[in-house]
């Protein structure tokens, strides 16, 4: 499974978004547990990391 729609459609990742808002939320993060999500794991630019120490949730 892609986490990507489709390769035209980057901005839109679907693996984790079970909302489809091109957001990753901690609580979609901890439900495919992946939570914490740290700089690097391709989730993370899809996050918001508001203190910017490299982990989200």
């Amino acid at each position: 499974m892609s986490l990507f729609s489709n390769a035209n459609d980057a901005a839109k990742p679907t693996l984790y978004d079970d909302s489809n808002n091109g957001r990753i939320t901690c609580a979609e993060a901890r439900k495919h547990g992946i939570a914490p999500v740290v700089r690097g794991h391709i989730a993370y630019k899809y996050m918001s990391d508001r203190d910017h120490d490299g982990v989200v949730c």
